[in-house]
Parts: C-alpha cells; structure tokens; sequence
C-alpha cells in the first residue's frame, strides 16, 4: 500500500473507513456532533447576525456606487461578515481539526480546543487566505483545476494541528505531499456522505418553500435563528463526514489501520475491521 518509506497511498475499502469511524463515535456521538454545532455557531451564526446589525453590501464597500441593477445581481455579502470569517475562519478551521484529532487519538471531547486556533493566528490566518486566493483563482476558469487545488491543500490545517511551529508554507507543502496520489481516493471518501448530507438538508429546503411570515423589522434575524435550528441535521452529517476525513488523515500519516497507536485505537484493528467484511 504504499510507494515508499514516506508516502502512503490510501487503498482502504471507503465503506471500511465510514464504519470504523462510526463505531469510533457510536458510544458519545452527540457529545462529539455538540462541538461541531459549537463550530457552525462561530462559522456561520456569528457572520450572519453580524450582516443583520451591519447589513452594508461588501460590493459597495469595496466598489463604491454600484449601478443598482449589477447590484442586485451580485451575492447578497454583508461587509461585516466577509470581515469576519477572513480574520477569523482559518483559526476557526484550526480549532475543528484540534478539536476532531484529539477526539480520534484520545477519545476526548474537548470544546474548548475548538477556539484554541486563536493562538496560532498567524499561521491559520495566512494558510486560510492562501487557499482562497488560489482555489478561487484556478476555479474561475476552469473548475476542475479548482478542485484539484482544493484537495491539494486539504490536509494544510491538520498539519498546523499535528505541529503548530510549522510555517504556514511548509504546512501547505507537507499537504501537497500527502495528497500526491490521493486526492481522488478523498474524493470519492467525500462522496459517499453527500447522500447523507442532502437528505439531511431537507427540512432547510422545505422552509425556503415555504417562507418565512412577517416580525416587522426583526424579520431576517429571526430568519437567521431558525435557518441556524433547521441546520443542525445537516451539522450532524457534515460531523460525520469531517471524522471520516480526519481518519482519512491519520491512515496518510500513521499508514494503515495496524499503525494506529493511540488511545481507542482498538476500534481500527484487524478484530473490528474483520466484522465490518463479515457484514459485508
């Protein structure tokens, strides 16, 4: 399974990684989604509040008069929250890969690591910033560079996670190297949740159908909390599917299931892994 001494193609069955990751969880798995919820409060309900307090367009910001029928052709971006998440979604995406490696390795659930990126500002900032710019560039031309690049440097953050003394260049660089010949096995890994999370998805495509009734001028906070209640089926999905990655990540870098040496790691051996083709 591997090329060399030091990169590891990930060659195991996408449907063995998904149960293992499941019976990892199955004993505290609403504790663990809890943390994840607490992520999605910081990701997405804080720049969504904020764009209600300070509504004011990030295209008339950046871009002055705008003629008002380009406006509103452009996304509905509040300055306030592109502010936001550009300062503070690398630190955020840090803390859930703290947040998920500890859980994994020592089975702890540990809220608090979730804001620990905030020590390492500069690093996740910079890794966060530098993936966007490229990703986005690559993408608006063509899209599947643009993919290629997203898996690319999909490991960045659980590099920094593993040694935060990393530039965030070297950082990027060991994310290369670990993907090099894995990012379509990722892909398809990404795959087989996105049933899970479409269907999850459901009761927020329903409320968009059927509308939101009138509060006077608190309308669209309101909106945003109940937009926010209706996500957490979905949070739950995108819960699972982050754990899998993350074990997608120490296959790369323990390589294989039979190098997992932390605690719980029992749940990976050949016992568990064995009941999992039984049930095949």
């Amino acid at each position: 399974m591997t090329e060399n001494n030091n990169h590891y193609i990930v060659r195991e069955d996408l449907g063995e990684i998904r149960y293992l990751s499941i019976m990892h969880m199955k004993d505290n798995m609403m504790q663990y989604i809890l943390g994840i919820v607490l992520f999605y409060v910081f990701m997405d309900l804080v720049p969504a509040v904020l764009g209600f307090f300070m509504p004011r367009s990030y295209f008339k910001v950046v871009a002055g008069d705008l003629d008002p029928k380009l406006l509103a052709q452009l996304p509905d971006i509040a300055f306030s929250s592109f502010v936001y998440v550009m300062a503070l979604g690398g630190v955020l995406l840090l803390g859930r890969s703290l947040y998920i490696l500890r859980y994994l390795r020592n089975k702890q659930i540990d809220y608090p690591s979730i804001l620990d990126g905030v020590r390492f500002f500069f690093s996740a900032t910079l890794i966060y910033i530098i993936q966007i710019t490229f990703i986005s560039i690559l993408a608006m031309f063509l899209v599947v560079p643009g993919i290629i690049a997203f898996y690319t440097f999909r490991q960045a953050f659980n590099v920094l996670a593993e040694d935060p003394r990393r530039s965030a260049m070297s950082c990027l660089a060991e994310s290369r190297r670990l993907m090099a010949g894995n990012k379509y096995r990722m892909f398809q890994l990404d795959m087989t949740y996105i049933p899970l999370i479409l269907f999850s998805s459901l009761p927020l495509v329903a409320f968009s159908f059927v509308g939101m009734p009138q509060f006077g001028e608190y309308t669209n906070l309101i909106a945003v909390f109940i937009t926010f209640i209706l996500k957490l089926p979905m949070y739950q999905a995108m819960g699972n599917m982050f754990f899998g990655q993350t074990v997608f990540y120490e296959l790369l870098v323990s390589k294989g299931f039979n190098n997992f040496i932390y605690k719980g790691e029992t749940v990976f051996r050949a016992g568990a892994r064995a009941k999992y083709t039984m049930k095949k």
